[in-house]
């Protein structure tokens, strides 16, 4: 069996908040938006906008869609169980 989960992030103002707080050497997009408010917001914004598209489509398909906004070690931890069941 292949399973699959979609990660989604909807609220901007979280979602800008935590890019503001990512510290992570592996982030791709980090190096881009730091220092720059303008990139920052528009990140985000493309971030909550596919988001958006993933679980419309998710919940039409009845695909397993965890929201990230709050809890996101827990929604890994809650995805990555799911995953492994």
């Amino acid at each position: 069996n292949i399973r699959a989960v979609y990660l989604v992030k909807r609220d901007l103002d979280r979602i800008i908040k935590d890019f503001s707080k990512n510290k992570s050497e592996y982030d791709w997009m980090l190096p881009a938006i730091m220092g720059d408010e303008s990139r920052l917001k528009k990140a985000a914004k493309m971030v909550q906008v596919k988001s958006e598209y993933l679980y419309k489509e998710a919940k039409k398909y009845n695909l397993k869609i965890f929201n990230t906004d709050t809890n996101f070690g827990q929604k890994l931890r809650d995805a990555q169980n799911y995953l492994l069941r």
